[in-house]
Parts: structure tokens; C-alpha cells; sequence
């Protein structure tokens, strides 16, 4: 179980890395972004987080006994 624990964090984390910096330069969610009528920083705010989280899943990898002052 624990071996599944890591591919789905890995596979979520990788996930959550290519749509987060989608936002930043891609024409795609700058249009879906307008269409739903939402803020232009406002996609950068989310593609920020997005970015964050994946490097707080890497938590559960044991990163933070690597570098506990940034994790």
C-alpha cells in the first residue's frame, strides 16, 4: 500500500505541476479564463497554488527531512 501511496502522489503531484504552469503562458486557459469571465490575476493565482501544492505533496516523499526550513 504504501508503494501505491507514492505512484498516486507522484502521478497527482505531476498533475497538478503541468496544469499550474498551463496557466501561466498557455493561449488555451487564457481563453477559458476570459470565456467563464474571471480576472486575468486570477489565473495566475491558481496556477500559483497549483505549483505550491505539488511541492507540498512532496511531503510525503520525506523532503522535509531534506530541507525542513522551506518544507
Amino acid at each position: 500500500m504504501h508503494i501505491l501511496s507514492i505512484i498516486l502522489q507522484d502521478i497527482l503531484g505531476l498533475g497538478f505541476l503541468m496544469f499550474g504552469f498551463m496557466k501561466f503562458g498557455s493561449k488555451q486557459m487564457v481563453e477559458v479564463y476570459k470565456h467563464y469571465g474571471y480576472p486575468g490575476w486570477f489565473r495566475f493565482f491558481t496556477g500559483f497554488i497549483e505549483v505550491i501544492s505539488r511541492f507540498w505533496l512532496l511531503r510525503g516523499f520525506g523532503i522535509k527531512h531534506w530541507l525542513p526550513g522551506v518544507v
